[in-house]
């Protein structure tokens, strides 16, 4: 009898230490899973992050299809589908939020995530913008009538258990308390209720209208935000920035900043002014801001604008930071080089239709205003060759596939002139100057080059015209899309040079690469806007055209090795940006006519509007 009992009482031992085992385990497993969240998340701050980290994925309103989605070693969730939301459980949405994917190719959003982080709070807005996302707006009004007629008379309007037919024994769910939720699917509260699993639920609805009513209800454990509805006013929001000298390396301690905002129009919503601080530093506090709004902050230094990038506010973390580069001026020529100055011909009876394009850079670490310091007499000068006639200007943008007018282009006494600042950096002006000039059988395209060039090339239709001048080398005849064109380059003038071109000969009719006869005629658009010229001088030897950007800065993606434009449309949308600024500036300083104004900035806006979206 006495082994009996010794192994009753082993086995009792064993027993209260698995048990004390398990429920170890159980506490630790509890541990890793995720808190719930502490308020109810809202839809709205999670829709607007979803917007900025997931929609490239996941498509803008979450089916699927974002602009990455097809390089994905899986494709992305529809979280559209009726299947998602019914099966899914927050909580493990929560968990695949933080810590990503790795499989399907998602990142983590969490603590893992080196570069930028989104916070707890943050992650559960997601969650909620998920719901929002997947729950039709008509699915929640049918769920809300089926509510009222059938649940609320015990779980009260709100959802908190304190409806009139309550029972005091046994009281109704709390239907706002977030663990019931976040720890369940749909599916899991659908079977509970369509089974009857309470008893006091006696009732006949059919399955939709179930499935409606847990959709409803589950409104009770975040703040549903419909997609389709404009995003509410920022209640407040901060903006600030530092402001720095980038020709010294020194703060600037002084003078005002001025912060603009401009809505989806581009029209000028609001202006306010702060002081700068003596660490360089300023702040402004901004309330019911639009979030579709973009900021821009810019201060006046040494009598010339100097601006921020733009930006939007973001619901879920209402703050920017913009800071302001400035430079000290400077009136030396010498900090300007033309790394390509193109000469593009084309023949039009008895006259030349000629398009030039430069592309100019400042070498120095500071800004170019004009020899005369004054940027309002001129910055960038040009001189074209005589008897030029309808002279026009635009600026490029981006990779060339596109220009606006470049009215702040002004004639001078020995030329032209614009009169933008130039900031330190590659590629800071982009212009094409447009001309006729008369042709019979010669004319001289000669002119004075103010600043050193890279590259100077001369294009034309193979037409029997030739060309010639000091320096220039002829580089023969290059076939593109099915036209023959006669190149001329000259690289290394130093500045301050006469640029001797002379055109000599009667153009004929010219061929195609098919023996096909074809006239001259003017091919403007598809040397420059269509991308012909580009491909014609990357054939030249010794020399490639950079378009908008150095091909030094330009980032490749891993998957293709194509260079991607994304900079290059953001370089856009600053300096268009930065031109309504100055244009808005000087007209309230009364230095342009109101109707001169309003053309030109409905010009600009159009150019921002259509790159911008």
């Amino acid at each position: 009898m006495i082994e009996p009992q010794r192994h009753n009482a082993r086995y009792g031992r064993f027993f209260i230490l698995a048990l004390l085992f398990l429920l170890l385990l159980a506490t630790a497993v509890s541990a890793q899973e995720p808190a719930i969240p502490q308020t109810a998340p809202d839809a709205a701050v999670g829709l607007s992050l979803f917007a900025d980290r997931c929609a490239n994925c996941h498509g803008p309103a979450g089916q699927g299809d974002g602009e990455l989605a097809a390089r994905l070693e899986a494709p992305p969730a529809d979280i559209t589908d009726p299947e998602f939301r019914r099966t899914r459980v927050p909580a493990d949405m929560f968990t695949a939020i933080t810590n990503g994917n790795l499989a399907s190719g998602m990142p983590p959003f969490g603590p893992d995530n080196q570069t930028d982080p989104i916070n707890e709070s943050n992650r559960w807005d997601l969650v909620a913008a998920v719901y929002s996302l997947a729950t039709p707006p008509e699915t929640l009004a049918f769920g809300q009538i089926v509510y009222e007629d059938n649940c609320a008379a015990c779980h009260g309007d709100t959802g908190l258990g304190d409806g009139p037919d309550a029972a005091q024994d046994t009281p109704p769910t709390d239907l706002t308390d977030l663990d019931y939720w976040f720890s369940r699917s749909n599916e899991t509260v659908f079977t509970a209720v369509a089974n009857q699993v309470i008893p006091v639920h006696d009732y006949d609805l059919t399955d939709d209208e179930l499935w409606a009513v847990v959709d409803y209800g589950r409104t009770f454990s975040y703040r549903y935000a419909s997609p389709a509805s404009p995003a509410g006013p920022i209640a407040a929001a901060t903006i600030s920035g530092i402001v720095t000298n980038a020709s010294t390396g020194e703060l600037l301690t002084e003078g005002q900043v001025r912060l603009r905002a401009f809505d989806t129009n581009f029209q000028l919503t609001q202006i306010l002014t702060e002081t700068l601080q003596a660490d360089g530093s300023y702040s402004f506090t901004v309330t019911d801001a639009q979030p579709n709004w973009v900021y821009l902050a810019g201060v006046n230094y040494q009598n010339v604008g100097f601006s921020s990038d733009a930006a939007r506010l973001n619901a879920a973390e209402p703050s920017l930071s913009l800071p302001i580069t400035v430079f000290e001026p400077t009136t030396d020529p010498a900090a300007v080089v033309l790394d390509q100055l193109h000469i593009l011909v084309n023949f039009a009876n008895d006259a030349l239709q000629i398009d030039e394009f430069y592309i100019a850079s400042n070498i120095s670490n500071n800004v170019f205003v004009g020899e005369t310091g004054d940027p309002a007499a001129g910055t960038l000068q040009f001189s074209l060759p005589q008897n030029a006639t309808n002279v026009t200007f635009q600026r490029a943008l981006g990779e060339m596939d596109s220009t606006i007018p470049a009215n702040e282009v002004i004639q001078t006494a020995v030329g032209w002139a614009d009169t933008f600042p130039m900031n330190p950096g590659p590629s800071g002006t982009n212009l094409i100057i447009s001309y006729e000039l008369p042709y019979t059988d010669s004319a001289s395209l000669a002119r004075l080059v103010h600043y050193r060039v890279t590259n100077a090339n001369l294009i034309m239709p193979d037409a029997g015209v030739t060309a010639s001048g000091a320096g220039f080398e002829n580089r023969g005849v290059q076939d593109m899309g099915g036209s023959r064109f006669a190149t001329y380059n000259r690289v290394d003038v130093p500045p301050d040079t006469t640029l001797e071109l002379a055109l000599n000969g009667r153009p004929q009719i010219t061929t195609t690469s098919a023996s096909s006869a074809i006239a001259p005629r003017n091919q403007t658009s598809d040397l420059i806007i269509g991308g012909v010229f580009l491909v014609v001088v990357v054939g030249l030897a010794g020399f490639t055209v950079r378009s908008w950007r150095a091909a030094a800065d330009a980032e490749y993606d891993d998957d293709d090795d194509e260079p991607e434009v994304a900079g290059d449309v953001e370089d856009d949308k600053q300096r268009l940006l930065q031109a309504i600024v100055t244009l808005d500036i000087a007209f309230e300083d009364g230095q342009i006519a109101e109707a001169d104004y309003t053309a030109r900035r409905a010009e600009l806006k159009e150019a921002l509007a259509e790159i911008w979206n």
